[in-house]
């Protein structure tokens, strides 16, 4: 969730958070955290490659999250592109009276959203990235493996894509995250 939501709806969950990290965070950008924010997650979750607008320091509870960054200087080599937004939708399928999943697009062109095509994760090659090899060759890609008690500082504007790697016992992912203004 990305609307402050270890303040609200983990509210109960905060004081086992401590404080730690968040103040941490208001000493080095000389204000409190603008959102902490909570991520539940299993192993395949995956987030696509994006930028946030915040500084950010990424606290793992449990389970291991794989960042894959590219700087902002290398924006141009991720394809970000306009594309039509959408949504999924609970349909029923006649016939079978089963419910079943239904993506609604908003074909208006001011609907569209800036999504970026490569995925600096995958081999350059590979075609399932988005991205000629040549796109990709020589950009600049760091990967840092972040698990239980370790604390990522994730500079604004960087690009980021987000894996998961469970937890031993459940398979589970588990992260808080705070977002400080630039």
């Amino acid at each position: 969730c990305q609307n402050n939501c270890l303040a609200s709806e983990y509210a109960p969950l905060a004081a086992d958070c401590g404080s730690n990290v968040a103040d941490f965070g208001a000493a080095l950008f000389g204000a409190p955290a603008d959102a902490a924010n909570v991520w539940i997650g299993a192993a395949h979750s995956v987030t696509s490659v994006h930028q946030d607008w915040y500084e950010n320091l990424y606290a793992v509870v449990a389970g291991t999250k794989v960042f894959t960054l590219t700087p902002p200087w290398e924006s141009t080599r991720l394809r970000k592109r306009p594309y039509f937004s959408a949504k999924y939708a609970l349909a029923s399928a006649e016939e079978s009276g089963a419910a079943t999943w239904a993506a609604e697009v908003d074909w208006a062109e001011d609907a569209k959203t800036p999504w970026i095509e490569c995925d600096p994760a995958l081999p350059p090659d590979d075609a399932a990235n988005g991205c000629a090899a040549d796109e990709l060759a020589g950009a600049t890609r760091l990967t840092a493996a972040v698990g239980p008690g370790d604390v990522l500082y994730l500079p604004a504007t960087w690009f980021h894509r987000v894996g998961q790697v469970g937890d031993s016992t459940e398979g589970k992912v588990v992260a808080v995250n705070y977002w400080f203004d630039m």
